[in-house]
């Protein structure tokens, strides 16, 4: 292992670490900010197989698999809040209802 893969090992279980709060938290990043990164972070993960270090790459496929968890969670809760939403404007309960 060279040190190039230490160093980005390291950063990546920091970044891991950092993950675990906000997936435990129930409040959750924009999936604008949660989709681009899952995307970007699966990219890093691509380019550093191919540049063999393999440490840094198993570490960032980890953080790929959090972020996907992330937005899951998001857009679970948003279908939650429109499923929640929709009950209400059926019951008359809407911001339309003239009762």
């Amino acid at each position: 292992m060279i040190w190039q893969d230490i160093a980005l090992l390291a950063v990546g279980c920091i970044n891991v670490i950092f993950l675990i709060p906000t997936l435990r938290s129930k409040f959750k990043p924009p999936l604008e900010t949660s989709v681009p990164l899952t995307l970007t972070t699966i990219v890093k993960a691509l380019v550093l197989y191919t540049l063999e270090l393999y440490a840094s790459s198993g570490i960032y496929i980890v953080s790929t698999v959090l972020w996907s968890i992330l937005v899951y969670q998001k857009w679970k809760l948003k279908a939650e809040a429109k499923s929640i939403d929709n009950d209400g404007d059926q019951a008359g309960n809407g911001p339309n209802n003239t009762n």
